[in-house]
């Protein structure tokens, strides 16, 4: 465990200024290091850190952070924050710093203070088992390169932005960022960075009105100094609510999934008529939005959630494991057997004793949103995918007393689909987001933004092809996903490659083709909504595991 507390304080202070104007957000933290010039041996480190500021009258804010959750990787070894054991003296100290966090304060004119640990007796109990963290604290600062941006009132498309700093271990450090795209919101910069002995670049997405960010990436090369070899990082951050996790699972796709489409698009039956009557199959039967479960398969869903907790000697404290299993009525038409899915975003958590009585000394934090369960589902504390997250130093007492979860929850929920005819050349009345392009008399493409993020409810549009006497004719079709398909025309450059926030704007289609001339469409508008609900996960004892029974306990 000797290095684990030093890059627990690095998780700590990487994302250390990096919140948003609101009272607390929760964002993702990935950083891979490896010693320059070789391929082998990268580290990666995962956090999740929950960030709060509070503004001043004079324009000043306070910011502070705390780390909920982190993990190491190394060849051959990971480790987590929840490896350290809260009834450990040197280990407790540490766990004290990072649930207590970190605070930095911002002038108005952008400049900061140092940053201070909150919880001072524990700073200086862990300073004093770990030297080099005094050391650390200053340099992970000074290279976070995520304080809060003071931005220009007037901004413009290609506007060079010029910051400089003196820091104690990089000298002058000078970022230098250009505009590349802007909304009445937000604002994409490209970032240089250079520093006596440090030289970076990446890109990030900041809030106009603060110019705090909402996504970031940065590569940095770290040249020798004292102990410490060169190295390359790769850093990248994002607030929870743009789905980081769903980023990295599509990050091999996105290098591949533009071409598909392209040669599937730039071929027959898209491109010219095709001759093969097999490519045009007959239209498939209605299919539900992944994701969206009826109120029969909600309630189903919700039945089977329960909950353990494990004990493991290589644990620094009993561990929840949460279950269940997502129902659904809907089948897929590529595969009957694909497991069902629903997003569902936790909002807050309580718990119970077994006399159904609030535990007023156990708190904790939502971090998910959203939250997606896929059939089968189970997690427990070390996955970065657990919906919550309690404090760092939580006893394992206060969880060995836990008889009752709940979960105040948002799902999106299906209400039922509208059917609509729609004639070529005439909008959709039930849903506008759907455009409709007819682009020849056997060609149409139905394009809308995702909606999920947006707002609280409104409509899915799929659609099929009619013929003049009002039958459904066999098409090709293709389902094109906006996020994946933006090409990359900088792939590898980090200063350049679009973000994530980029891609979840790019609007998705459908693109139909046909043998014959299409009469009309019939657009099927599936209606959603989301809905607050509360999941209460029931316990499973230790001797009821095999059974798969779970408690009821106290309402």
């Amino acid at each position: 465990m000797k290095s684990l507390p030093t890059l627990l304080l690095s998780a700590a202070l990487l994302c250390g200024a990096a919140p948003l104007l609101a009272a607390e957000h929760v964002y993702y933290v990935g950083l891979d290091i490896r010693l320059a010039g070789q391929d082998r041996g990268t580290f990666g480190q995962r956090s999740l850190s929950s960030l709060a500021i509070d503004t001043a009258a004079d324009g000043s804010a306070r910011l502070r952070t705390r780390v909920l959750w982190t993990e190491q990787r190394a060849p051959g070894d990971r480790q987590t924050v929840l490896d350290l054991d809260p009834e450990v003296g040197d280990e407790r100290a540490m766990l004290a710093l990072l649930n207590g966090g970190f605070e930095l304060t911002v002038a108005a004119d952008g400049t900061s203070t140092g940053m201070r640990a909150v919880d001072q007796e524990a700073w200086r109990d862990t300073v004093t088992l770990q030297p080099q963290a005094a050391r650390l604290i200053n340099a992970e600062q000074q290279l976070g390169g995520l304080q809060p941006l003071a931005l220009p009132a007037q901004l413009d498309i290609g506007q060079r932005i010029t910051r400089r700093a003196q820091t104690r271990d990089f000298g002058e450090l000078t970022s230098q960022m250009q505009v590349q795209s802007l909304t009445p919101a937000e604002v994409v910069v490209s970032v240089e960075l250079a520093g006596t002995g440090v030289q970076g670049h990446g890109r990030q997405v900041l809030q106009r009105a603060d110019g705090m960010p909402i996504e970031a990436r940065m590569h940095l090369t770290l040249a020798p100094r004292d102990d410490l070899p060169a190295t390359e990082q790769r850093m990248y951050l994002a607030r929870m609510d743009l789905d980081p996790l769903q980023r990295l699972e599509t990050e091999r796709i996105v290098e591949t999934y533009p071409a598909m489409i392209q040669a599937q698009l730039g071929a027959p039956p898209f491109s010219a008529l095709s001759s093969n009557a097999d490519d045009y199959p007959p239209a498939p039967p209605e299919e539900r939005v992944p994701g969206l479960l009826d109120m029969a398969a909600l309630k189903q869903t919700e039945a089977s959630l329960m909950f353990a907790v494990n004990r493991d000697y290589r644990d620094g404290r009993p561990l929840i494991r949460i279950a269940g299993r997502v129902d659904t009525g809907a089948p897929t038409r590529d595969d009957p057997a694909a497991p069902a899915i629903a997003a569902a975003t936790p909002r807050a958590v309580h718990f119970f004793d077994a006399k159904g009585k609030r535990l007023s000394n156990l708190a904790a934090q939502p971090v998910l949103d959203p939250w997606v369960l896929v059939g089968d589902f189970h997690a427990d504390e070390k996955d970065i995918a657990f919906p919550f997250r309690l404090p760092l130093n939580t006893r394992g007492s206060q969880v060995d007393a836990i008889r009752r979860i709940r979960l105040d929850v948002d799902v999106d929920t299906y209400l039922g689909t509208e059917v609509e005819t729609l004639a070529p050349g005439t909008p959709s009345r039930r849903n506008p987001n759907a455009q409709v392009q007819w682009t020849s008399p056997t060609r149409v493409t139905v394009e809308q933004p995702l909606p999920w993020r947006e707002g609280n409810g409104g409509y899915w549009t799929t659609a099929v092809p009619l013929d003049a006497q009002g039958r459904e004719m066999p098409a090709a079709m293709v389902d094109v996903q906006g996020a994946l398909a933006l090409a990359d025309a900088h792939p590898g450059d980090p200063a350049q490659s679009p973000l994530h926030w980029e891609r979840m704007r790019q609007p998705h289609r459908l693109e139909i083709a046909t043998a014959a001339p299409i009469a009309a469409l019939r657009l099927r508008h599936q209606r959603w909504q989301r809905q607050p609900r509360q999941w209460t996960f029931r316990y499973l004892a230790p001797d009821a595991a095999d059974a798969g029974t779970a408690e009821r306990g106290a309402d």
